[in-house]
């Protein structure tokens, strides 16, 4: 899940110091809300909104599914890298900071 892929490869995997979670769940809700109110001001009624913390995170993991399925891969952790995406990274600069790329 989205804890296994986090952190660096020789070391334990690592929770994310933030809430995800609360906060894909909470705008997913948002989003549902406004698409049931659409609903509502075209006539078609009330409409539920239904959204789930583990459903928010798991919504994230799309490119691992897809490595799974599509390829047998199990994603690991990979530090602060994206897998597959290049340039992305923290890099050492020669002032002694680090600079980040997305």
């Amino acid at each position: 899940g989205f804890r296994y892929v986090n952190g660096f490869p020789d070391r334990p995997s690592v929770r994310p110091n933030l809430s995800i979670g609360d906060t894909l769940a909470g705008m997913n809700a948002a989003f549902g809300t406004v698409m049931a109110l659409l609903a509502e001001a075209k006539g078609k009624g009330g409409q539920t909104v239904d959204s789930s913390i583990y459903e928010s995170v798991f919504q994230l993991m799309e490119g691992v599914l897809c490595d799974y399925d599509g390829a047998g891969l199990i994603r690991e952790p990979s530090g602060s890298t994206v897998t597959g995406i290049v340039p992305t990274n923290t890099y050492p600069t020669c002032d002694g900071k680090a600079e980040l790329l997305p």
